[in-house]
Formats: structure tokens, sequence, C-alpha cells
């Protein structure tokens, strides 16, 4: 196989994945990140064709400099902006069009002070090795290690990065000659399967993240946007499993009072206002490691691994008060809300998750038969 038939192989493939982005474009319209993965593989594409023309030159000129690297370094730097998008961070556009425009500048200088060549190249090996690891530095920083297809695209970036860092160490030492690509079939076959990787490790990635959105949307409140009771079923579960003696966990379950008199005087929407405003102070007070749940109507649960009895009894009194000290305005009416709640935690010789449960709920209902607005705890515990 030569290396024409190669280009015309690559050239097929990456016109196929392009129509596969383009048809995710059109299903995600607001999908930003993947018109920056397009510009990288239609501007990887041009500079790949335009590239083959110079296979084994010494030195580009100044004019074929000034299309083919900002070509070349496009691709890597959409690449880059199209995963901190997706990852929904800014993308710095200054720093985007520094990236794309300043390796062929440097080159073109170095022709017109008659740098040597090896030094010139070794520079541009260097300036794309170095954006190359830019792409992986926001991988490794990945906001959502769930997503597993990232780490295809870190590996094919991580080929690439060293597939650029030693050919400009090479060329700087005068191991290898100056040329501005190989013209082997093995560097034809690693550019292919690399390419390959990343952007069918990007098409994976949109896929899973969508996947997790809709799991997530599925396991969330829409009105309080807290965890709802299938996913606080999971975490129970999980939690349960975990704990132990030395690693107890406690939940929480609290009830708005006289939440029926709300709604009937002021409303369902002051019933919602009070929804939200209770699920806003519980998330700001609650531990990265804590749950809040929607347990149903107005009724809350709050899981606390890693939590003693007395822990989580003061935690709900915190909560109690936080809630009983809230003004809460809808429309011109501001009024207060009080809760009761009621606590439990595991058991050593417990069976099952249910049977805190049940004891919560169990001493949510002394609660309120004791006068709502305190907190109760089962007293065997």
């Amino acid at each position: 196989m030569d290396i024409k038939t190669l280009y015309t192989i690559s050239s097929i493939s990456r016109i196929s994945i392009l129509l596969i982005f383009f048809v995710m474009l059109l299903s995600q319209p607001k999908s930003s990140y993947l018109l920056h993965w397009i510009m990288a593989l239609v501007s990887s594409s041009i500079g790949s064709l335009l590239g083959m023309m110079h296979v084994g030159d010494s030195l580009l000129t100044i004019s074929s400099a000034l299309v083919i690297y900002p070509l070349f370094f496009l691709s890597l730097t959409a690449s880059w902006s199209g995963l901190r998008i997706f990852y929904e961070k800014k993308v710095p556009y200054v720093l985007f069009c520094l990236l794309i425009l300043i390796p062929g500048l440097i080159y073109c200088l170095g022709i017109y002070l008659n740098w040597p060549s090896r030094t010139n190249l070794s520079l541009v090996y260097m300036m794309a090795a170095f954006t190359a690891s830019m792409v992986l530095f926001e991988i490794y920083y990945s906001p959502d290690k769930k997503i597993l297809s990232q780490y295809v695209v870190a590996v094919a970036f991580l080929c690439y990065l060293l597939a650029l860092l030693l050919p400009a160490v090479m060329i700087a030492l005068e191991i290898i000659p100056a040329r501005q690509n190989s013209s082997s079939i093995a560097a034809m076959l690693f550019d292919q399967s690399a390419s390959i990787l990343v952007y069918f490790g990007y098409i994976a990635m949109n896929s899973e993240r969508a996947n997790i959105t809709l799991q997530k949307m599925a396991e969330t409140d829409q009105l309080t946007d807290l965890t709802n009771r299938r996913g606080a079923l999971k975490t129970l579960e999980s939690f349960y499993l975990k704990s132990n003696i030395e690693n107890p966990f406690s939940i929480i379950i609290g009830d708005v009072d006289f939440f029926k008199k709300i709604n009937d005087t002021l409303g369902h929407q002051a019933g919602d206002v009070v929804l939200k405003n209770v699920a806003s102070i519980m998330k700001i007070n609650i531990r990265k490691s804590d749950r809040a749940v929607r347990w149903g109507g107005e009724e809350f649960l709050i899981i606390l691994p890693e939590t003693s009895s007395e822990e989580a009894i003061k935690f709900a009194e915190r909560i109690r008060s936080k809630i009983e000290n809230n003004l809460f305005t809808h429309g011109n009416e501001v009024f207060r809300v009080t809760m009761s709640f009621g606590v439990s935690t595991l058991i050593p010789s417990e069976i099952s998750y249910e049977n805190i449960i049940a004891r919560a709920d169990e001493n949510l209902y002394r609660a309120k038969k004791g006068g709502r607005n305190r907190v109760c705890s089962y007293l065997h515990e």
C-alpha cells in the first residue's frame, strides 16, 4: 500500500466521521463544542491534504507555511477549546487565536532571519506538543470523571504528544534529518489510528454525556433540584453496604408543618416557593458527602454518611432552626414556616436500610404528635 492510497483511505474515513458530527449537530444545535470539533476535523483534513504535497521537504515556503501551519494548529486548538466548552468552561479566545497563528508566524520569521531549518522545525514540533498537552490537561482535570471515553481521547493525545516531542528533540540533536513530515507508511498508519481514536472518542463522550444527563434527570426532582426518591434508594443501598460500627450513617426525615394550610390559603405557587426554599437551605448546609432528597410531597430526607446519632440530631436541629428563622415571600405575602424532623441511625445488626427509614418515619410521627417544629430520635439508639 502506497502513501497516496493511505491518504485516500484517511480522507474517506474523515468524511464519514464528519457526516456523523453534522448529524449530531443537527440533533443538538446548542452543543457548540461539536462545532469546535468539526472545525478541528475539517482543518486537520485540509492540512493533511496540503501537507501531502510537501512530504520530505526540509522547509516550507513562507506562503505555504502561512496556510498549512495555521490549519494544523487550528485542529489542535479547536480540540482543546471544544473540550473546554464540553466541560462547561469559558474559552479564552485571545489565547485561542494566538495558539493558531503564532507557530506559523515564528516559522516564517525564522525563514526571514535565516534560522537553520533544524531550529525552525524543532520549534514548530515543540509548539504543537504544547498544544496537545493542553488537551491532556483539560481531560486530567475533567469535572466529570464518570465519562470513560474521555480517557480514550487522552490516550490518543498522549501518543500525539510523544510523536511530536520525540522528533523535536531528535531534530534539535541532529539524530534525524529535518523534514516536514515522514513519508513512511508506519507514520501514516499512526496518524490515521490516532485521529480515529480522537474523533470517535469525541462522539462517545457526547453519547455518554447524554446518557448521564438522562439518568440524572430520572433521579432528580424537577421542582427542588434535589435527588428524588428513586435516586435516594440507590444511595441508601450504597451507604448501607459500606456502613459498620466504626462507620455509621444516619438519616433525617423532615416534613413541612401545616403545608396543606399554606396551599389552601396562599395557593400552590406559595407551596412551591416553600419547597424550593427549604431545599435551598438544606443544600447550603449539608456536607459534600451528604445527600438531600425530596422524599415525596412536602417530605424531605437527608442522608448523612459517617454520622453518629448525636451528630445527626444536632444537624437536624440546626436545619430546623434555620427554616424557622427564614422569611418566606410570595407576591406581597411574607410568612414563616416550620418543620418537624425524625432522626435514625444505623444499628450494627440492621438487616436492611428500610428499617432505618421506618424508625426515622416513626420519630417524625412522634415529633408531629408532640407539637411540631421539633426533632425526635429513637430512644433505643
